[in-house]
Parts: structure tokens; C-alpha cells; sequence
């Protein structure tokens, strides 16, 4: 398994929305890796890129947590409690999203519209793609972009593209 801390200096790394979760969320196998991982990227030793798709997954996951910790609601239910009572986005402070993707370093790109339109056929037959796989997919293959930061195994069967995954030898022996 290729290990988060083992990305070369240099590298051109796009970030999976995972990662960011668990740094943001603190979560207690992978965050502390991930944490590790951004402050690489904040200083200069790696260059981040993202698309709309994670800074999408990242608020939503956001916000579900703090909803659900507010709340006391089960992760799966907060979806649904968020869409029958959508004034409780007015308590949630997106402040710490916010922070962490004006990160130095952490670039924002993405895919054209042709682009992605022509390679739907190709990452769903050959790849089991879905949408924002997909979408994260195309935007590294058209900016020529080959190491992805996730813990989202979907992306090791894409050709072409080196997957760099969070390390706990406690969450492997466990």
C-alpha cells in the first residue's frame, strides 16, 4: 500500500474528500495522518488540487456531523432531519471548511464539460465509476494529474493514476 507520508516532495497530488473529512472531523484511525498530510501540502512540500465535487462532499460531510452532534441524530437519519428542518444550517459555522480549503498550496481545478462528456462511457464499462469518481477522474486525467490522496479504493482500478492512502498500522491490525 502506498502510505500518505511516502508522497514524494514535489508532487502534484489531487485530494479526495475523505481526507479532508477525517482531518476536519478529527477522526481517530486516519486524521492525524491526514493532518500530517495537509500541513505538507501548507508548506510547500506538495502541491494540493481539488475540484467542486470535494468541496462539495466536504461541506455536506461537515455539515451532517455538526447536525448530527447538535441533534443527537444518527448519521443516517441527519440527511432526512436536515431536509424536514433546513433552518438548522443557520447554527452550522463553516468556518473550519473554509479555513482549511484556503490553505496555501491547495489549488482548485477542474474538468471541461467535453471532457467529461466523452469519458462517462469509458469510467463507468471500463472502470465501475460513478458520478463523482468520475468527475474527480476526468479532472486528473485532463490536467494530467497522476497521484490522488484517498481512501477510496474506486480509484485503484483507473490506469494511470497512483492511489496514496492514510496509514494506521492499528487500524490494519484491528
Amino acid at each position: 500500500m502506498n502510505s500518505l507520508s511516502k508522497i514524494s516532495d514535489d508532487s502534484i497530488v489531487f485530494i479526495d474528500s475523505n481526507i479532508l473529512t477525517y482531518h476536519l472531523l478529527g477522526d481517530e484511525v486516519f486524521g492525524d495522518e491526514c493532518g500530517r498530510f495537509l500541513l505538507r501540502i501548507e508548506a510547500g512540500r506538495l502541491i494540493g488540487v481539488i475540484n467542486s465535487i470535494v468541496i462539495s462532499e466536504v461541506l455536506y460531510n461537515f455539515i451532517r456531523a455538526e447536525v448530527a452532534e447538535k441533534y443527537d441524530k444518527g448519521y443516517r437519519a441527519v440527511g432526512r432531519y436536515i431536509k424536514e428542518n433546513p433552518k438548522v444550517l443557520r447554527e452550522v459555522n463553516p468556518t473550519p471548511v473554509n479555513e482549511l480549503l484556503a490553505m496555501q498550496n491547495l489549488f482548485m481545478l477542474e474538468s471541461s464539460k467535453d471532457y467529461v462528456v466523452n469519458t462517462i462511457p469509458m469510467y463507468i464499462s471500463s472502470y465501475n465509476l460513478l458520478s463523482n469518481d468520475l468527475i474527480i477522474a476526468s479532472t486528473m486525467k485532463e490536467n494530467r494529474i497522476t497521484d490522488i490522496a484517498t481512501n477510496d479504493s474506486d480509484f485503484e482500478r483507473i490506469e494511470g493514476i497512483k492511489v496514496w492512502k492514510p496509514y494506521q498500522e492499528e487500524a490494519v491490525r484491528g
